[in-house]
């Protein structure tokens, strides 16, 4: 860091920006010359501005620990929740069997393979890209995502994809806030400027009431 940089962020040169303001304000304010209603309106007016600007700098501060709050809490959600619930979905000995054909079988055994089958290989196809969306905390593409045509032979595998689709929109709601988040966590260059000013302007700000005390006096 720079010398000036330094200084900002020194308690030291605050304290001494605010006794040099009050100082001077005083010798040449009160002590020297005798200035008019107008002037003190006018610096008032200056005065609140100053403060307002600083604490709403401070304001920052307490917007960033909710965000990285919140941050944490949905970031915890999305790791907890969905490693169970997608990626346990996703496992494909769950869905990828063969049926043995027995005199006790249903009728439409052959309809049943047929989409026990069509469902192992959208995992298979599917599989690869929902664990990298979620290693890497993306959005899920829900267009691209083509659901198999069931003969709606077994209410399981029709539960199981109405689950999938739901799941889908529930993380890319949760990705989306955590997205939100963490745009809350990284101010913009303005905001890291008025940051680093905004305990400047309340020392002045106070200093400068120091001024207004003594000229009552």
């Amino acid at each position: 860091m720079n010398q000036i940089e330094i200084s900002i962020i020194s308690p030291c040169f605050l304290f001494l920006t605010l006794v040099f303001v009050a100082f001077f304000g005083w010798l040449f304010a009160v002590k020297m010359f005798s200035l008019g209603d107008r002037f003190w309106r006018i610096s008032n007016f200056v005065n609140l501005s100053l403060a307002c600007l600083g604490l709403l700098g401070l304001v920052k501060d307490s917007r960033q620990v909710f965000y990285e709050r919140e941050y944490y809490k949905c970031q915890m959600r999305i790791e907890s929740v969905y490693r169970w619930r997608m990626m346990s979905n996703l496992n494909e000995g769950l869905y990828c069997r063969d049926f043995i054909e027995t005199e006790y079988s249903p009728s439409n055994l052959n309809m049943l393979q047929e989409d026990y089958n069509l469902t192992c290989q959208w995992i298979r196809q599917y599989k690869e890209y929902f664990h990298k969306c979620y290693s890497n905390q993306d959005l899920i593409n829900a267009d691209s995502l083509i659901y198999p045509q069931l003969h709606n032979s077994d209410p399981i595998l029709d539960n199981y994809f109405k689950d999938m689709q739901q799941c889908v929109i529930d993380y890319n709601s949760d990705i989306l806030e955590l997205r939100e988040y963490k745009q809350g966590l990284q101010p913009s260059t303005f905001e890291l400027i008025y940051i680093i000013f905004a305990p400047l302007f309340l020392a002045v700000s106070l200093g400068w009431e120091f001024v207004k005390f003594f000229a009552k006096r």
